[in-house]
């Protein structure tokens, strides 16, 4: 290679970026190279390469580092969070040049960062780092400074510059226009000016002090420079002295700036709550943008700042209210106040000409954050947006479309057009978006015209993003559960998600909801696909599993007023013996009514039966017997699971009787097995230890239970409310994968509908009793 001349301008150039570590930058007058030694993205040398442009490089400052959500995790569950060092910043605000590295090849034209501040353009109250400069609080806003002169003297290391003229110089070069900004940016006053700053940060006035940080943002200075590590210090000690306007500009610069400053945030919240009610109107809109942004806040301020939005709520403009929901819904808050959350969707349809669709994806946010419908204002959305969706930012769709599904509301148009725009703009779709596409379709229990096209082409992409499943397990387990709900099982993809590997990661940083999903799919592939010799489930990951991944029988009585009257009226029209309440397919939180009918049309009892729970996966038990048969203990997982379906088992017994270990599986459909009229009882050990032969066994059989073939076995389904889509009677997708399921099984399932239920006189009986008569008995009329 030939040699170069390293210019002084083109090394200060590569020291302001901070690219020492990763590059050097070799220059000639004519020729400009960049030479690294390792492997870099060329989107990195996109970013790195913009130094003689710097109005291009201002942009990266407007990457957005927070855009990951928190998960919701139950407090007696305890996981790791994953380690997101290599896309957030750290407490201290430090900045990764990792963000830029490993950014995500996709891109859409959409500065969701910009979007978040549009209620700023609607009035000039707010103090923010745009506008502040040009503002009258500002010191030397209207004062005439020879920048020339200044900067001359900061260069010569001559003159004697006083921290309140570098700070009137600097904001007066902030205000200049971008050419000259840019050639501030690449000439030899820049690293003198910088260190004379980072010099004096401790010697500012306050005013000084804000106005050189505002200036610093306005003069594009890059997000990863070290002078900011001062200036957070300098803030984090200064912010006691601050007015509320002060602080919330503070915070807002930093936020633009892009980089986080969680400890100075925190302070500033503890001197704004004893103050909470002297907030004016756009203080606390902008308060509550800040805390979004800056993802926390303590639930006290946030209920009382509550009060104060309802006091203002007149006041407001639709962005407004749009910032409002979104710094609730970002800082994982919910809008507990139903009356606020009627008044802010009724301003909402007011002002929803006012609303651009990002504004309008803010409010449904905290909608469904509060799990709150306001039925006019999305109908409104629906049939706004539906026309036009294709044109709108894909990340604003999915998060639109989601809230839909989140609150069970079903837009046939709306879901059509959201199908073709996901299949038009795939490539742009991060995994998280496929997941939540494909949830939401499967949720509402609805295929798309262009249903095949679209299930193929989110497959495809989340293929091509396998990457990405060690990084965003849950995203991959959320996209293949939904799958299972539309009758899709894609093996590989099943088989990558109980992998050890993915496994592992799951159990490290996934919330548990992931956990319970885990379950479901394997549950399901136990039953639907017969075929399938991939990974599955082991006995030991199940039994780790947290408390409330399957369902319980005592909670759904407890909270499920019409399931309980339904149970108490059928004990007292057939027995206590005559039904079974429990989960038939575990993998499923909703309780079922199971009732076997025989040829006659009467229910018989369900004592002894075999079919009692299915084992969807394998299944390894230890009967050990002492020598005297007196005592009989079972380990194993058959607490996890029971029959539902005949099993075929195979028995091993040691030639002492000390030992007998059953495995099996769900192998042999119902009457094909002969061993699955045996009753797994106490009768099961005397025929092991050989007290009691088979044949006497069968014997003691009910009669009701020999003949199985002959047997009808009913699934009692008790729905309510929440089972169904918003204002309808139809099925979710979850409740109509497990009556799939059950039918698959053999069972008849037997619906017993709410708003059917809700509609009987509860006393007395006698209408309810021959309701479910009807249902129950003339299921073959």
């Amino acid at each position: 290679m030939a040699s170069f001349t390293l210019s002084q301008a083109s090394r200060g150039g590569c020291l302001r970026l901070g690219l020492q570590t990763c590059f050097r930058r070799y220059c000639t007058e004519a020729s400009f190279f960049l030479v690294s030694p390792m492997t870099v993205s060329p989107t990195a040398i996109r970013f790195y390469s913009q130094a003689k442009n710097p109005s291009t490089h201002y942009q990266v400052m407007c990457y957005s580092t927070t855009t990951l959500q928190k998960s919701t995790i139950p407090k007696h569950h305890t996981v790791r969070k994953r380690n997101l060092n290599e896309r957030h910043h750290d407490r201290s605000g430090q900045f990764r040049i990792k963000d830029f590295l490993e950014r995500p090849k996709w891109a859409e034209k959409f500065d969701q960062k910009a979007a978040t501040r549009s209620f700023y353009e609607d009035s000039d109250r707010y103090l923010t780092a745009h506008n502040f400069l040009q503002s009258p609080r500002c010191k030397g806003s209207e004062t005439d400074v020879d920048i020339e002169s200044v900067l001359a003297a900061i260069s010569d290391s001559k003159g004697d510059v006083s921290p309140a003229t570098l700070a009137d110089s600097l904001s007066a070069l902030a205000r200049q226009p971008q050419k000259r900004i840019s050639q501030f940016l690449l000439s030899d006053h820049y690293d003198p000016c910088l260190t004379m700053v980072s010099n004096y940060c401790k010697m500012f006035t306050d005013k000084d002090f804000v106005t050189v940080l505002v200036s610093l943002y306005n003069l594009g200075i890059p997000v990863w420079h070290r002078i900011y590590r001062k200036f957070i210090s300098e803030c984090e000690r200064r912010v006691y002295n601050w007015d509320i306007d002060t602080m919330l500009l503070v915070s807002d610069t930093w936020r633009a700036i892009g980089r986080v400053v969680v400890d100075y945030n925190g302070r500033m919240l503890k001197r704004v709550e004893p103050q909470y009610l002297e907030l004016t109107h756009h203080q606390l809109v902008q308060l509550l943008y800040v805390i979004g942004e800056n993802r926390t806040a303590p639930l006290t301020l946030m209920k009382k700042l509550e009060d104060m939005v309802l006091s203002y709520v007149n006041d407001l403009n639709g962005k407004e209210i749009a910032a409002i929901c979104l710094g609730y819904f970002k800082s994982q808050t919910i809008i507990s106040s139903a009356a606020l959350l009627q008044i802010l969707g009724d301003k909402a349809c007011e002002h929803f000409d006012q609303l651009d669709f990002f504004s309008a994806v803010s409010v449904f946010k905290a909608f469904r954050h509060a799990t709150t419908v306001h039925l006019p204002l999305f109908k409104k959305a629906a049939a706004t947006f539906s026309s036009v969706i294709q044109d709108l930012p894909l990340v604003s769709v999915m998060q639109l479309v989601f809230t839909y599904g989140a609150l069970h509301i079903f837009d046939k148009d709306l879901l059509e057009a959201v199908s073709e725009k996901a299949v038009k703009d795939a490539r742009l779709c991060r995994i998280k978006d496929i997941a939540k596409f494909l949830w939401t379709f499967a949720q509402l229990n609805y295929r798309p015209a262009n249903v095949d096209l679209f299930l193929d082409t989110m497959v495809k992409e989340l293929y091509a993003r396998s990457s990405e499943f060690q990084t965003f397990p849950e995203h991959l387990v959320y996209s293949v559960v939904a799958l299972a709900y539309m009758e899709r099982f894609p093996y590989d993809l099943i088989n990558t998600v109980f992998s050890p590997d993915t496994l592992q990661q799951i159990q490290k940083y996934c919330p548990w909801e992931t956990m319970r999903d885990l379950y479901v799919i394997d549950g399901t592939v136990g039953v639907e696909c017969e075929d399938y010799t991939g990974h599955r489930l082991s006995q030991e990951f199940i039994k780790q599993l947290p408390e409330g991944a399957g369902g319980s029988v005592k909670h759904e009585l407890t909270y499920r007023e019409n399931l309980a009257e339904v149970v108490r009226v059928l004990e007292q029209m057939m027995g206590r013996k005559q039904l079974k309440v429990h989960h038939i397919l575990p993998h499923f939180k909703s309780t079922d009514i199971e009732i076997h009918v025989d040829q006659t049309n009467q229910a018989v009892t369900m004592t002894g039966c075999c079919f009692v729970v299915v084992f969807c996966t394998p299944v390894d038990i230890e009967i050990h017997v002492d020598q005297t048969n007196q005592a009989v203990t079972m380990t194993g997982c058959c607490f996890v699971v029971v029959f539902c379906t005949p099993v075929d088992i195979e028995i091993h017994v040691d030639q002492t009787n000390q030992a007998v270990t059953m495995t099996g599986s769900v192998s042999t459909p119902p009457g094909k097995n002969k061993q699955a009229n045996i009753r797994l009882d106490d009768n099961l050990i005397d025929v092991l230890t050989g007290t009691k032969s088979e044949s006497s066994l069968e014997e003691e059989v009910e009669p009701e239970n020999q003949d199985t073939e002959n047997i009808t076995r009913l699934a009692v389904q008790v729905t309510s409310m929440k089972h169904h889509l918003y204002n309808s009677h139809s099925l979710l997708g979850v409740h109509q994968m497990k009556r799939r399921q059950l039918r698959k099984l053999g069972y008849q399932v037997v619906e017993i509908p709410y708003y059917e239920w809700l509609e009987l006189p509860r006393h007395p009986n006698n209408e309810r009793k021959e309701y479910l008569r009807k249902k129950i008995f003339g299921h073959n009329k």
